[in-house]
């Protein structure tokens, strides 16, 4: 609501001292009742208007579907009747632009707070380490994000929210939450789905859930999106949520283990398609619709691994087992298919910086230190490394530099104004009108919604689409 419970308060003030005046002036100088009358109805009036001021306000449904290409609903090579009618119906876009780095924590911070990654602060999919280098810990912990989020804003405004498996929600303050966080040792021992219990809000939503459904805890990624699938009713239908922001993983998935255009992600997609159809079928009239990606995807049939490149130059010491870094004067920390590049020792900046700009032809592109300020990415690194299209950034620490796999995979990452780096994006039954958007950054979906649930938009935010 624009108007926030503070500024009902101050109306009905407002309507109290106009009643006092009035009543003072009917005593003393004998005006009479009818007068009274008159000015505490037009009084309420007043209120009553500035109550009603987002009476076009609807709810808000948010689906991210990992990996989500435009290709999807604008191509006949997909089978997604579904989508394909929501778009016949519905506002689309060509494209979506996605911040850099094109992975998924960052973007989907983005799409829920209109910011840059070194504004909102979750700057890669894993986190950093200034003394260890790269680390294998996610961002999964909703304190790292510096802004407010769609959830904290609608929370202002007293409205109800709600969150299933979207990135960077742990411990954030939704109302029924299931955050996507999962097993990974050192840091989660436990099984994804009784992770993902521990953090939920309230605490016992899940064993609620799958009471209520007769529901099994997931252990795959196919099995979470089922069970997320199912989830989702019953939280819309019966908690009524106005914002509710719902992740959908499997098309990611095939798109890395085959490729883009594989009949892994056909097939995968087409169950996707089956399931926001069936899932449609709960929304009431009053529900805006939006559906998007984080990220488009490449193919690649060979991978770089840069730090192999800077161990070998010995700018980089490993254990015995050379399976994790020691030390190091300057370190590659990869996701997706780019890394950015840190130093420890300042001395060798310019041999680093010339040494990365010698070897694009190992299948890079370098990107200035410059031009990551000017994307708002990854603050404190000296450069960054964006894969060209048929390759990705690996993982190994020494061996082999340029590594040629024996088939096509996909990968997500790389600069995101290339076209097939763009994301897919269908607004259905919102206030935007029915067409063709166009190429949009998905720095302004977050005050599009906001524009839906009736909320002001705040002045450091992009133009919401309309």
């Amino acid at each position: 609501m624009e108007y926030s419970f503070i500024s009902q308060y101050f109306n009905l003030l407002y309507c109290c001292v106009v009643f006092k005046i009035i009543y003072n002036i009917i005593v003393i100088e004998g005006l009479t009742i009818r007068f009274l009358v008159f000015v505490c109805t037009f009084s309420l009036i007043l209120i009553s208007c500035q109550k009603s001021s987002n009476k076009n306000s609807k709810r808000v449904v948010l689906i991210s579907i990992d990996g989500f290409r435009p290709d999807f609903y604008l191509d006949s090579e997909f089978k997604t009747p579904f989508l394909k009618k929501l778009k016949a119906e519905s506002s689309y876009a060509d494209g979506m632009i996605s911040v850099f780095p094109s992975v998924t924590y960052p973007n989907h911070t983005t799409l829920v707070t209109g910011k840059y990654p070194a504004e909102h602060g979750i700057l890669s999919n894993m986190r950093f380490n200034d003394i260890d280098g790269p680390t294998t810990e996610w961002y999964w912990d909703g304190k790292h994000i510096k802004t407010e989020t769609l959830w904290s804003i609608a929370k202002e405004n007293k409205l109800k929210t709600a969150s299933l498996h979207w990135p960077v929600t742990q411990n954030l303050d939704i109302d029924f939450l299931v955050p996507e966080i999962f097993q990974a040792p050192p840091w989660h021992t436990e099984k994804s789905f009784e992770v993902a219990t521990k953090f939920s809000n309230p605490k016992n939503l899940t064993k609620e859930i799958n009471q209520k459904l007769n529901l099994e805890p997931y252990t795959n990624m196919k099995e979470a999106d089922i069970w997320a699938y199912k989830a989702f009713k019953e939280i819309y239908t019966n908690k009524k949520p106005d914002f509710f922001a719902l992740h959908i993983i499997y098309a990611d998935k095939n798109q890395h283990d085959s490729g883009r255009d594989s009949i892994k992600t056909k097939n995968a997609i087409k169950w996707i398609d089956n399931n926001i159809k069936d899932l449609y079928q709960v929304l009431d009239k009053n529900t805006c619709l939006i559906i998007l990606g984080d990220h488009g995807f490449m193919n690649y049939q060979t991978n770089i691994h840069i730090n192999a490149l800077f161990q070998e130059k010995g700018w980089l010491s490993l254990s015995e087992d050379k399976k994790k870094i020691t030390s190091w004067k300057v370190v590659a920390n990869k996701s997706g298919a780019q890394a950015s590049i840190y130093l420890k020792d300042n001395s060798i900046k310019e041999e680093v910086v010339k040494f990365l700009m010698d070897n694009q032809t190992l299948g890079y592109e370098y990107i200035s230190e410059e031009s990551l300020s000017k994307m708002k990415a990854h603050p404190g690194a000296i450069a960054a490394l964006s894969a060209q299209d048929g390759f990705s950034i690996g993982n190994n620490l020494s061996g082999e530099v340029v590594e040629k796999l024996n088939k096509t995979k996909g990968q997500h990452g790389h600069l995101p104004n290339q076209k097939k780096m763009h994301t897919g994006l269908l607004m259905h039954n919102c206030s935007v009108k029915n067409k063709n958007l166009g190429i949009v950054k998905n720095l302004r979906i977050a005050p599009t919604i906001l524009k839906e649930l009736g909320v002001k938009v705040p002045s450091d935010m992009q133009t919401p689409i309309n």
